[in-house]
């Protein structure tokens, strides 16, 4: 009997922390993460095939900066440039 009143102690107070506050955001890095996530697939497909980082960009016709930034997981990579390494690799 005394460890139910304890546990509905702590979740009462559980409640009046955390649920009634408002919370920050959970995932304040998702989509940089993902971006990174995604920049690492493309090194690995790029490395799997043997391909240097000028040979990719020249294959999928952009510029070896612009592949770079991709595979590094930078925000100013353009959805252009992700479409056309990703045709480029087959994926």
């Amino acid at each position: 009997r005394r460890l139910r009143r304890t546990h509905a102690a702590v979740v009462k107070s559980y409640r009046e922390q955390f649920l009634s506050a408002p919370r920050p955001n959970p995932f304040p890095l998702l989509p940089e993460l993902a971006l990174q996530a995604l920049g690492r697939r493309v090194v690995i497909s790029r490395k799997a095939r043997s391909l240097s980082q000028a040979d990719l960009a020249h294959l999928a016709g952009v510029s070896a900066r612009a592949l770079s930034a991709l595979e590094r997981g930078k925000p100013t990579a353009a959805m252009g440039t992700l479409a056309l390494v990703l045709d480029a690799l087959h994926m």
